[in-house]
């Protein structure tokens, strides 16, 4: 994706692509993703998904594994209830936020 996306279901063998300059609103991952742009929302329930753009309002890591060394910018929440979250980029949070390493 290099326009602008509302919501995103990836799952199975699927992979989703955001790229640089790309905007999604609500992404929901159960497969393999990455995004070089901005996230709004991010759910990930299993597969992988690495950040080197911006998340703006939402995570939630309840399998998988997300690796982020871009923005995250949370006006929202961020929830960590399973999987794993790396964060090696800057990461701030206006709502609630739930403890992790970085």
């Amino acid at each position: 994706n290099a326009g602008s996306l509302q919501a995103v279901a990836n799952s199975g063998t699927g992979i989703f692509t955001n790229q640089s300059g790309g905007t999604a609103a609500a992404v929901t991952n159960a497969a393999t993703g990455t995004n070089a742009g901005t996230i709004a929302s991010l759910t990930n329930t299993a597969g992988t998904f690495g950040n080197t753009g911006t998340l703006t309002t939402t995570m939630a890591v309840s399998g998988g594994t997300v690796n982020s060394t871009g923005t995250l910018a949370f006006a929202g929440t961020l929830g960590a209830s399973g999987g794993t979250f790396n964060a090696n980029g800057t990461a701030t949070a206006a709502g609630t936020s739930v403890p992790w390493a970085c």
